[in-house]
């Protein structure tokens, strides 16, 4: 009850915040106006998550300023002769809490291409893994 009654309150008084700064902002016309000054700061938004060393990490929704709304799916994608390294979570999202779903890390690792049966050389070379490639050497 006691939550309930701090929330009203708090609620009260960012009504009275917004009446106050229609008050002082004669530009400001309309409540929802002042709403649109007070509650930006308050409005949850995710970290960007670290970007891979190989690959990149897309955003279903970002913003001009960099700021990653609630609902917004992060996805990995990996370039060639890389694989991610968790292949079943490939993608997280911004939850309401302002933290990212799930504990994987979306990263990209090598796929060791030499380890292929059959090699994808020739049996008068040996096969040699780089990262994103192989060389055939002779």
């Amino acid at each position: 009850l006691s939550y309930v009654l701090s929330l009203s309150l708090f609620s009260l008084s960012l009504f009275s915040l917004s009446l106050s700064l229609l008050a002082c902002l004669p530009s400001l016309k309309t409540h929802t106006s002042v709403l649109a000054v007070v509650l930006p700061f308050s409005a949850k938004t995710c970290q960007q998550l670290d970007a891979p060393v190989y690959g990149n990490i897309t955003y279903s929704k970002i913003s001009a300023d960099k700021q990653v709304p609630v609902g917004t799916r992060a996805v990995l994608e990996c370039p060639t002769g890389f694989e991610p390294l968790d292949s079943i979570h490939r993608s997280r999202s911004c939850e309401e809490s302002g933290r990212w779903s799930g504990n994987a890390t979306l990263a990209c690792q090598d796929v060791n291409e030499c380890a292929a049966i059959p090699s994808p050389c020739p049996a008068v070379a040996t096969c040699a893994n780089y990262p994103g490639k192989f060389a055939c050497l002779r």
